[in-house]
């Protein structure tokens, strides 16, 4: 049997120097500032110096050949340097990609569970994706020094019309916007305070409102005429579909039902496992079970939430395959995995078209049904507090988003007709001679 033959290896060459090699060194004002030569730089003098202040070295050419004038040339640019800094003055320069780097490093610190003492990780995943959009709109290896402030005028514009860069293709919404912009805002402030950047850089975004065929409108609840209209088509549109297309839509329709009842937001209720859900019974003191939903998973930590609507969690047992502590409440019953991200959207904007909400002037969608809910439970006397809890967001945000809500409500309470008595009081009566 004939061996096979082996291909002799070439001699590795030696590595060549890269020029970081020091052939002569000096120490200067006791040893803060180095003066050497490296063998790239042949004759001519360097200096270094290492600032604690930025974590990093400073190096520069001396461009001399005489170590005296060299020594003098490094005292004069070492002082020059500890006087900029004493002024927070920038004498590093770092690219945009580096400092956003530092930024989201800087915030990842913060990520905690208790929205209290810092950040979720939802909301440091929500800084991550809003500062790719700023590297998209500057340049990942620009020098952010050399970007003038009005240049950010531009910004609101670029993003709406360029969504290709982005895997979301819908429009941008002018909240989203503002959002983007005060981001932007904090991280230039961290470069500010720690001296990565001068505040002369601080970017000015537009004031002016977009236009209306660009502005998307904001989010409102749903009437009580659309919300029956979406909830009877709901019935219905599983109706004459193959097996895996009723399965899906049943899945959504529960789904839709279950938001616009607990106040879930979109992505909280499709991490629901069924280890978060529990139904409590009715009792003799409270006849009125109720949902439990141990959410572990929230955007603004963990909490619990009661909601309305117990009879779901049967139902939707019923329907899915996978019904064990760790599974998916709505889930792929071939597979066990969460229902697709597109799925959701794809029946949504669907029975939006069928019911002809799409034609509605209001953006109708998945949030419509925490907005809704909220709305309503605020109607109905729900107090301020409670919601807040159950809704994972702070008393301020309510009155500062459904104010309205209680304007509206002191407006029926003070021109309700309370009878003649209060009548002769309320309403002015003619002055007679």
């Amino acid at each position: 049997m004939s061996s096979i033959p082996t291909r002799k290896s070439k001699p590795r060459k030696p590595r060549e120097n890269k020029g970081s090699f020091k052939t002569d060194e000096h120490d200067v004002l006791g040893g803060r500032v180095k003066v050497f030569r490296t063998t790239q730089s042949g004759l001519v003098y360097q200096m270094s110096v290492w600032f604690r202040e930025n974590q990093k070295y400073y190096r520069k050419s001396l461009r001399t050949e005489n170590l005296q004038e060299g020594i003098e040339l490094s005292e004069e640019i070492y002082l020059d340097l500890k006087s900029k800094i004493r002024n927070n003055e920038v004498i590093f320069e770092y690219t945009s990609k580096e400092l956003v780097d530092k930024y989201l490093e800087h915030r990842k610190l913060e990520v905690s569970s208790n929205p209290n003492q810092g950040i979720t990780e939802g909301r440091w995943v929500t800084i991550r994706s809003q500062m790719k959009h700023f590297l998209y709109f500057v340049g990942e290896k620009t020098k952010l020094s050399s970007i003038p402030s009005y240049k950010f005028e531009e910004y609101f514009n670029h993003r709406i019309n360029n969504p290709s860069y982005s895997k979301n293709k819908r429009p941008v919404r002018m909240l989203t916007l503002l959002n983007e912009s005060s981001t932007i805002n904090n991280f230039y402030n961290f470069c500010f305070e720690r001296n990565y950047l001068d505040n002369k850089s601080k970017p000015l975004f537009p004031k002016n409102k977009l236009s209306k065929n660009k502005l998307i409108h904001s989010r409102q609840e749903l009437t009580n005429e659309e919300w029956k209209t979406i909830y009877l088509h709901l019935r219905t549109w599983g109706k004459s579909c193959p097996p895996k297309e009723k399965e899906q839509k049943e899945f959504i329709r529960y789904f839709i039902i279950l938001l616009c009842n607990t106040g879930l937001r979109f992505g909280e209720g499709r991490q629901l496992k069924w280890e978060d859900l529990s139904v409590k019974p009715p009792t003799s003191t409270d006849k009125n079970p109720c949902l439990y939903i141990n959410l572990k998973r929230g955007k603004t930590g963990k909490r619990v939430v009661i909601g309305r609507r117990p009879d779901l969690y049967k139902k939707i047992w019923k329907l899915s395959k996978h019904t064990k502590p760790n599974d998916w409440v709505f889930c792929d019953n071939d597979t066990g995995e969460p229902l697709n991200r597109t799925v959701y959207y794809k029946y949504w904007n669907r029975m939006l078209k069928d019911t002809k909400l799409d034609e509605v002037d209001k953006q109708v969608c998945y949030y419509s049904l925490r907005h809704t809910y909220s709305t309503y439970r605020l109607y109905s006397g729900v107090d301020v507090f409670t919601l807040s809890k159950n809704l994972g967001c702070s008393v301020h945000f309510i009155e500062q988003h459904y104010g309205h809500i209680e304007v509206e409500k002191m407006r029926k309470e003070l021109t309700q007709d309370k009878g003649k008595e209060h009548y002769k009081i309320l309403v002015d009566e003619p002055v007679t001679k």
